[in-house]
């Protein structure tokens, strides 16, 4: 579908559609070409404990359709897409310094697929377009009743959001980073979030109750280079940062903390670091929130996806992470540049009726958007 490099993935809340962007200018959203789409995804070619595997994905593009193209908004690179809690608005940011906000039409419910598609798109109108970044805005994330943007221009803004309507206004504008801010993350409960950048920091933020601004509440130093992209864990307690070095750092909140507005000014622990990864700049980094999972995975410059599976010790309090899977070239040798857990099929087999449960996308210089099934 795309004509250019793949930049990035998001399910939709319901893990029934699955939005991507690219270098193309667009944003598509795919859907199940019918009910039984999800069932054939087969296994993965390996799930062996750091067994490499050179098997080809095979093509089960026919299973999936795309359901709308949105374009006509960005001039350049549209570099993150995310989805509202609800399922009912999409937010991309672009190279062309703006955000776009598009809204799904009223012909399905609230993130639900287009299952048997008749050929036709779904028109989902741009209903807003947030300016105010001076240049190429690098990531967007959506929280309760926020929209949070990064950019090249080395700041974060926070915008509020309302669901009836089309009015977005900024609350703060965010300047502690040094160099361009790559990524931003709403926390599960949107108590914190947590900005990354090429200045080797990770900046963690907290609304104060008592003056409504957001004031930094700590600094992380993975001390790895470039910190391209993070993930939270399913309750906010854990924070993952993938950086230049090809390694992987994981960090807890502070005891007591919960991850909740309680003691946000106390400082986070390191409680992991997977030193080399990878063997080149680890670009993505998604941390599975399904019960029984909880795994990590990356994509990488070294052209690779690799999966790493929390294990306990009787030494350490916290877990450790091991590789599970290793795929050396699912995008034909290119650079892997978004991974994605679908976290919506339910906290047990028995919940997942349509077979979501533990499914990952990911996306390359390949321009192409592959579906794997991760075996636990």
């Amino acid at each position: 579908g795309h004509t250019d490099r793949v930049w990035h993935c998001a399910w939709s809340p319901s893990g029934k559609e699955l939005a991507t962007c690219s270098g193309d200018k667009t944003v598509r959203i795919w859907a199940p070409a019918s009910p039984k789409a999800f069932q054939a995804i087969p296994n993965p070619p390996s799930t062996a404990p750091d067994v490499e595997s050179d098997e080809k994905p095979k093509d089960f593009s026919n299973f999936w359709t795309c359901t709308a193209l949105l374009d006509g908004s960005h001039k350049r690179t549209v570099r993150r897409v995310a989805w509202a809690p609800d399922g009912s608005r999409i937010a991309s940011c672009s190279f062309d310094a703006t955000v776009s906000i598009w809204e799904r039409p009223d012909t399905y419910g609230l993130d639900t697929a287009a299952l048997g598609d008749d050929g036709g798109r779904d028109e989902w109108p741009c209903v807003a377009v947030l300016e105010g970044h001076e240049n190429e805005v690098k990531g967007v994330t959506w929280g309760d009743g926020l929209i949070a943007t990064c950019g090249r221009d080395k700041s974060v803004w926070i915008w509020e959001t309302d669901p009836t309507s089309d009015d977005f206004a900024c609350l703060s504008v965010l300047q502690e980073h040094s160099q361009d801010v790559k990524s931003v993350h709403f926390s599960p409960s949107s108590h914190l979030l947590a900005s990354c950048s090429y200045d080797d920091t990770v900046r963690l933020w907290f609304e104060n109750p008592g003056t409504d601004e957001w004031e930094l509440a700590d600094v992380l130093l993975p001390e790895g280079g470039t910190v391209w992209e993070l993930d939270w864990n399913a309750d906010g307690t854990g924070l993952v940062a993938s950086c230049d070095d090809g390694g992987v750092r994981v960090w807890r909140a502070p005891e007591g903390s919960n991850g909740s507005a309680k003691g946000l000014k106390a400082r986070w622990k390191e409680a992991a670091r997977i030193q080399k990864a990878h063997t080149r700049s680890v670009y993505s980094v998604s941390w599975s929130k399904a019960e029984g999972n909880g795994a990590l995975a990356t994509g990488a410059g070294d052209n690779a996806i690799k999966v790493f599976t929390p294990s306990s010790s009787s030494t350490s309090p916290e877990p450790q992470f091991t590789p599970s899977v290793h795929l050396p070239s699912p995008h034909g040798g290119l650079d892997v540049n978004t991974v994605a857990w679908n976290d919506a099929g339910g906290k047990s087999p028995d919940q997942d009726k349509d077979g979501i449960r533990f499914l990952l996308a990911t996306g390359g210089d390949d321009g192409v958007v592959r579906i794997w099934r991760y075996v636990v």
